[in-house]
């Protein structure tokens, strides 16, 4: 149970201080692709972050699939917003990144890039690709994740 508490406290820790930063904070739908197995899973996930083009900070996202047993990824990364001031802001982001699952708990680095598209003031479309390296007993992998959501807030 602390571990739980813990984690959320981490959590509100790291979306309040992002939010600081003009940020935005959104929910995304996506696939988790093992592109060398031809495999891939479905993931809900949430994502906070810089949203503004020159304003950096730090971006974090949880996800899990929608699979028995369940997948949990997570990610803390340096997000870089760019672009111009109207009309989409492009990101590039890099940082750790975690997976637990049916025993196996890793973890690894993340590199990715995506785009916010305004549909309104305060509400944006985005789309991730992110491209994950891990390493288990020996062995290493990577896993790409594909996502669209909605971002609000920025």
């Amino acid at each position: 149970m602390r571990l739980r508490s813990f984690t959320g406290s981490v959590v509100m820790v790291v979306m309040l201080a992002t939010r600081a930063a003009h940020a935005g904070t959104g929910i995304e739908l996506g696939a988790l692709l093992d592109l060398g197995n031809e495999s891939s899973l479905s993931l809900v996930g949430v994502r906070s972050g810089p949203v503004r083009s020159g304003h950096p900070g730090l971006e974090f996202a949880f996800s899990a699939s929608f699979t028995s047993p369940v997948v949990l990824l997570a990610d803390l990364d340096l997000a870089v917003p760019f672009g111009p001031e109207e009309g989409p802001t492009f990101l590039a982001r890099g940082g750790v990144s975690g997976l637990t699952g049916s025993l196996i708990g890793v973890a690894g680095f993340n590199v990715g890039v995506g785009m916010i598209q305004p549909l309104r003031p305060g509400l944006g479309l985005r789309g991730d690709v992110i491209r994950r390296f891990y390493q288990s007993e020996g062995d290493s992998f990577g896993l790409t994740a594909l996502t669209l959501g909605l971002v609000w807030g920025h």
